[in-house]
């Protein structure tokens, strides 16, 4: 495989591969002098280069769409989706948890949806020690979210709605 980096083309921040890999010494010498970024996290390194030059978002949110085989979850940095997934109901706790340490944010908020099954769901996140706040579901599973790729599954259209959940005043 033949990989090319055009080290004249326009870029703020570089996403390195982890020091001491094959990768880190083929890209180290073609970035001197640029910001890196270093994560062992794939996921927490393409957020940290998407909000640099701040080290952080000001606010995640996440919805999660409980259902009765799997659940939606989603995410949104500063209102930007990154995350659209389905997943066993067991698993979700360990999936939010994973997200929001991924997402560097001064702020978090986790939005569980009161439909059928959010009791284990609940327990779910719980155990995973992630706080969260049960709202209503209603109409969140209907219609597109009028996004340029739309979300066929409507467990994670639902939980894309949840995490829109305005904020209370």
């Amino acid at each position: 495989m033949n990989v090319t980096f055009e080290v004249a083309s326009s870029w703020e921040v570089a996403v390195m591969p982890v020091p001491g890999s094959p990768e880190y010494r083929l890209l180290a010498d073609k970035v001197d002098g640029r910001p890196k970024i270093f994560e062992e996290d794939p996921l927490r390194a393409l957020l940290l280069a998407i909000a640099y030059p701040l080290s952080s978002f000001s606010s995640l949110r996440v919805g999660i769409d409980p259902g009765r085989r799997s659940c939606g979850v989603a995410a949104l940095a500063d209102g930007m989706i990154f995350h659209a997934s389905s997943v066993g109901c067991s698993d979700v706790g360990r999936e939010a948890a994973s997200i929001i340490r991924a997402a560097p944010a001064e702020s978090f908020s986790v939005f569980l949806g009161s439909g059928t099954g959010w009791e284990e769901v609940a327990s779910s996140l719980l155990e995973a020690g992630v706080e969260f706040k049960v709202v209503d579901e209603y109409g969140t599973s209907r219609g597109d979210l009028g996004l340029p790729l739309p979300l066929k599954d409507k467990n994670m259209r639902a939980a894309v709605r949840l995490a829109l959940t305005p904020p209370e005043d």
